[in-house]
């Protein structure tokens, strides 16, 4: 098994860059699965009081047009992505 597994470290050590993009495309994936948990607010919901809101404590992002959070849209958003 560590003979098979010594190759693809050998990659990773002559191309870095490699290493990096399968980190952020894992880590991007790992966001779309945990998507429910990890995003602060459910993406669909009008904070009519906050429309255009710039970034604050309340909405890390800040929200759209239409008040809805950001950061949760881009955490949601990853699951169609893939």
């Amino acid at each position: 098994m560590r003979a098979a597994v010594m190759p693809w470290l050998n990659v990773f050590r002559a191309f870095p860059s490699i290493a990096v993009g399968l980190l952020i495309v894992a880590l991007y994936a790992a966001m779309a699965v945990l998507a429910p948990w990890l995003a602060p607010m459910d993406p669909i919901t009008v904070h009519a009081d906050a429309v255009l809101s710039p970034p604050s404590a309340r909405f890390w992002l800040g929200t759209d047009g239409n008040g809805m959070d950001l950061l949760s849209r881009i955490i949601y958003g990853a699951r169609y992505a893939f």
